[in-house]
Parts: C-alpha cells; structure tokens; sequence
C-alpha cells in the first residue's frame, strides 16, 4: 500500500493529501539511482587502485622471487681485461731464442698461457655462481612458506591479521598473527628451515611459546602451545614436527597462535602459504 504523503495549506490552515507528479517521481527515482551507481563507482575505482586481490598478491610475490633470482644468477660479466689475466714480462721466452721454430714455439706457449689464465678466472666465476645458487636454495628454505597445521579444507583460521575486538578484553586491540583452532595435540609443522631461538613455557600471555630464526630476517613465532617436539638452538626444517597445539596462556579454548616477523615487525601471516595455496584458494 502506497504511502499517503500531506502538505500543509496555509490558506485554509489544514493538510491535505499530496499527489507527486510523474516527472517529479522520475527525477527522484533517477536521482537515487545516479548517485547510487556514482557511489559504486568510486568504491570499485578505490578497490581497484588501492587495494590488491589475494591473485594480485600472489604474483607479486613470485615476481619479487623471480627478481632476486635473475639479480643473484645474472651478475655483470667478467670484464675482458680481467677474463683475459694479462701476464708480463718480455723475457719470458728467451730461453726458446735458439730454437729452429722459434716463433712458432713462442706462439704456441703464450696462446696456451693465455688459456690457463683465463680457465682460472672463468672457474673462479662458475665457483661464484655456485655459491650465489646455493645461497638462493638456502634463502628459498628458510623463508616461511606451508601453514602451521594441516588446513586442506581451509577452514581452522578463527581470526585473521590486523584490528580486532580482543576476545577477553573486548577492546579493540590490534592481532598481530593468524589464529588456527584445533584440538589440542594437534601437530604444529616449522615453516621454513630455521634455528629454535626461543622454547619457553608461560600461564601468561602467549602461554607457551616457541621462535624460530629463518634467517634473511625472518622469524615465526608459535604460541598456545601444549608440548615442544625441538629444543632451543636445535636445527629444523621446513615441515618438520616442532610442537603441539595446546590452550596455554592468555587463550580462550585450543588454539596456535602464529606469527611471521620480518625485520622486527610483524607482518601478515596469509602472504606466506604459497607453498600450500593456490592463487584461487587464497
């Protein structure tokens, strides 16, 4: 049923029923609707320009990868007067002078001098890059990568990164991690390969805790947690067994706490599965 609208008429003093007019209608409607679709606009313009997609994300970050990987196996090349090694000495073959090929001899000992020369500093290069291959292996290990607990069906993280209404405190309180529930003796899994820096047991706070250093600085943190499978300065690789989900500290039921901490600061957890995820299931 249509809303009946009154004006008052201050001639007589009453109101009387009001009738809008069709174009007045249309004008009103058309204006809703403009200004409903400009205010689409700009967000889908401010989403677009300003905030990237979880694909987005996904491949700049194997840019990044591809990047440092072109930078460490791409370096400048040796320069010629180096790759050449220049030797000296214009006595070097007087010993040869009373020889009947004498000339052809010569030749033949500087070209072969040359080559060893310049083997020499070829090899050294290849040593080189070896070395940098062998260091990227290293850094593409240590760097977190998998999820801290087997998540297949994707649905264990109760509460993501960023500001948050604290679940005890009920303030609103800034999460520095990522929260996974889980039963408790749930296997917790490393990462990346690392060192265990820190192994502490704790009713406050983060209950117990473990640390781990990635190296390239990087560290992970593991909180909440029931039992440690490693020790502090003990070695672990990535997907190896390091503790087991609990309901220690600060924790209102069964849960692991996880961290990602770049150059002290912590950082978004989501952004370092991508040995797990796919772009779509990001």
């Amino acid at each position: 049923m249509a809303k009946v609208k009154y004006r008052f008429n201050p001639n007589n003093l009453t109101y009387e029923k009001y009738h809008p007019h069709f174009w007045e209608k249309f004008l009103r409607i058309f204006g809703f609707l403009s200004t409903s679709i400009l205010f689409s606009f700009i967000i889908v313009f401010i989403l677009f320009y300003f905030f990237q997609s979880p694909k987005e994300k996904h491949l700049e970050r194997k840019l990044e990868q591809y990047s440092m990987q072109y930078e460490m196996m791409n370096p400048e090349p040796i320069p010629k007067n180096v790759r050449d090694a220049g030797f000296g000495g214009i006595e070097r073959y007087d010993h040869l002078k009373h020889h009947n090929n004498k000339k052809v001899v010569e030749n033949a000992a500087n070209q072969i001098e040359v080559l060893s020369k310049e083997l020499s500093v070829l090899n050294d290069s290849y040593n080189e890059l070896a070395k940098l291959a062998n260091n990227k292996k290293e850094m593409l290990n240590s760097i977190p990568a998998i999820q801290p607990v087997k998540n297949n069906d994707l649905n264990k993280i109760a509460s993501g990164f960023g500001n948050r209404v604290h679940p005890i405190y009920k303030t609103k309180k800034f999460h520095s991690g990522l929260d996974f529930t889980a039963s408790p003796g749930t296997k917790v899994f490393a990462t990346g390969e690392g060192k265990v820096v820190e192994a502490e047991y704790s009713r406050r706070g983060y209950g117990n805790r473990l640390v781990i250093q990635h190296g390239y600085g990087y560290k992970t943190m593991y909180c909440h947690l029931k039992k440690f499978h490693v020790e502090e300065g003990e070695k672990i690789k990535r997907g190896e067994l390091v503790a087991e989900v609990g309901n220690t500290g600060l924790s209102t039921g069964p849960h692991l706490h996880y961290e990602v901490i770049k150059n002290s600061k912590a950082i978004d957890p989501i952004n370092f599965f991508h040995n797990d995820l796919t772009p779509k299931e990001y």
